[in-house]
């Protein structure tokens, strides 16, 4: 069956080339005497095999006759294929799990952080759901990472650099709470202004004030305009920011053209159609 499936194979793989099919017929046959005779013959009869002739049934031929080892063998061999491909699998489930992870671990603290120490007030109604994502992305990192090492699908190499690069709740709670800390013992520092300040932190203050006069959205007293909406996506943050409402009655006046120009002059004529411009235009 063996011989009979490589020949099929050949076939099959010529793509109906005929010197394709006969170097690969030779490859196969070899150069004796019957090799050669039996290479003529299937190349005569190559389109009604492959037509009418299949795997399985050389398969089926085979048993028929006995042949359980050749049968065993296929057999065997495509466990192994598929239990390859499975690993294969998990591998590359478990390194796109832990960047996910990881990924929305970072976007997920950014937000957060931002989002304390802002000095104007934005709905953030998306940091529940930037939380939530997080940590359904954590769960499913780990189990990918503990299916793939039990089934043996990893290397240590790959145990080590995904181990280094997932998340864990510990972490992030060590990493949280020393976070607050400073920001407690930065507001401690800022309620007790000047006199809380040494050299340094005065000079590192004075370098990063703005100029006299720039204005800020994030200013105490001015801040987004209400209405302001911020949304956690994957990869990037969208803010919705309503546009202004203008009182029209406080807009100039427009310029009417026949008054400026007369009704009947040349340039009045440049601006058929147009009765009025405003005091840009």
């Amino acid at each position: 069956q063996s011989l009979a499936s490589a020949v099929l194979s050949a076939i099959t793989g010529s793509g109906g080339d005929e010197t394709k099919l006969q170097s690969s017929l030779f490859d196969t046959l070899g150069e004796s005497e019957e090799g050669m005779s039996a290479l003529f013959e299937i190349m005569q009869k190559s389109s009604d095999i492959l037509s009418y002739v299949t795997e399985n049934d050389l398969r089926n031929v085979a048993e028929m006759h006995g042949d359980v080892t050749v049968a065993s063998n296929d057999a065997s061999n495509n466990a192994n294929a598929l239990h390859e491909e499975n690993l294969t699998r998990l591998r590359a489930q478990a390194y796109e799990a832990v960047g996910l992870a990881t990924t929305l671990r970072t976007d997920f603290e950014s937000t957060t952080t931002s989002s304390r120490r802002a000095t104007h007030s934005v709905s953030r109604a998306s940091d529940k759901a930037a939380e939530k994502a997080y940590k359904k992305a954590l769960k499913q990192a780990s189990s990918a990472f503990n299916e793939a090492k039990k089934a043996g699908a990893l290397t240590e190499s790959d145990v080590i650099y995904l181990q280094s690069n997932l998340p864990n709740n510990k972490g992030d709670a060590a990493n949280e709470a020393m976070v607050l800390r400073n920001e407690e013992a930065f507001n401690m520092q800022m309620a007790r202004g000047l006199a809380g300040m040494n050299t340094q932190q005065i000079n590192d203050m004075k370098n990063h004030l703005l100029p006299s006069g720039t204005k800020e959205y994030t200013d105490m007293n001015k801040g987004l305009p209400k209405g302001t909406e911020r949304e956690v996506k994957e990869g990037y943050e969208k803010v919705v920011i309503p546009a202004p409402i203008l009182d029209k009655t406080k807009l100039p006046a427009r310029i009417n053209l026949d008054e400026v120009m007369g009704s009947d002059s040349d340039e009045r004529h440049a601006f058929a159609g147009t009765t009025s411009l405003n005091p840009m235009q």
